[in-house]
């Protein structure tokens, strides 16, 4: 329920800043993307979670923008998957992609040369194709600092949160030269 509310307050700040628009529905599909992660088709069948989101609140009856973002806000899946295709769902993946960015760090659950179990990298990864993809101007330091304003605010923050904000920094930046140098840039 607290990731819910982060993300929720996160995806309509995103939105009023970058499709102001969309603010509305970007909040109200944030409340609702994690909600079917609590039923028994997820639970049996953990591919599921979005899809049956959709399906779920198209059901209850709300829109079809809304009950797409709920689908794509996982997206992308992966290097190279598809990004969310309306801007509510656009919204809620960075949300989402920015708070667990947040709280592992926070959390001291970082990515070893050995592995990323919390897909952190991959978080980045579809960040960045995120803003590329739309054309965002999107400070990655107004995003970060409101992320942890988010965590903070619930009472979760541990230690310095400049400190915190320097090590997503360098983080954030390892995986922008990454993608930099695959596209034939010098970063």
């Amino acid at each position: 329920f607290q990731k819910t509310e982060r993300i929720a307050g996160m995806a309509a700040l995103l939105a009023a800043k970058l499709a102001p628009h969309y603010e509305a529905a970007s909040r109200e599909a944030a409340l609702l993307s994690k909600a079917d992660l609590v039923t028994e088709m997820v639970f049996e069948f953990p591919d599921l979670q979005g899809v049956m989101g959709k399906y779920y609140s198209k059901n209850s009856g709300v829109s079809e923008e809304v009950s797409t973002a709920i689908e794509e806000h996982y997206k992308p899946a992966f290097k190279g998957d598809r990004v969310p295709s309306n801007m509510p769902a656009s919204m809620v993946a960075l949300a989402d992609k920015f708070d667990n960015l947040t709280c592992c760090f926070n959390l001291n659950m970082t990515p070893t040369s050995g592995g990323d179990p919390y897909g952190l990298r991959r978080a980045v990864f579809g960040i960045i194709q995120i803003i590329e993809k739309n054309g965002f101007p999107l400070s990655f330091d107004w995003a970060l600092d409101t992320s942890l304003a988010l965590v903070a605010g619930q009472g979760f923050l541990k230690g310095d949160p400049a400190a915190l904000k320097g090590k997503i920094r360098d983080f954030i930046k390892g995986r922008m030269e990454s993608h930099l140098t695959e596209k034939g840039y010098a970063y």
